[in-house]
């Protein structure tokens, strides 16, 4: 599976988990009597649903969030080596320039 199709697949599971997260967060704590919570909603005109764990929802939340930390921390480390990279060749750039500049007042 390529990169884009793995980061495709992740924002596809957080997209879900919200939507279920935010669909429990709108129980009222009276309403939940256990583990399990039932979740019914319309799909193109088709009432539908299913049985949720609480706790099974978390669980998948906490790892899509864990997942998506990870990728934004790749970048991140990755933006900060092209930045180095750039800044560097900039440098060398300048270096370049000068000696250029230097030679032709000779």
């Amino acid at each position: 599976m390529s990169n884009i199709d793995k980061q495709a697949l992740l924002v596809s599971k957080a997209k879900a988990s919200v939507f279920t997260m935010e669909y429990i967060s709108q129980f009222e704590a009276s309403d939940i009597d256990s583990d399990d919570v039932d979740l019914r909603f319309e799909v193109d005109g088709v009432e539908t649903g299913t049985t949720v764990s609480i706790v099974d929802e978390c669980g998948h939340a906490a790892q899509i969030i864990t997942a998506l930390l990870d990728e934004l921390e790749h970048y991140k480390s990755r933006e900060e080596r092209v930045t180095k990279l750039v800044l560097d060749n900039s440098t060398s750039w300048d270096v370049l320039y000068e000696k250029l500049a230097a030679a032709e007042r000779r």
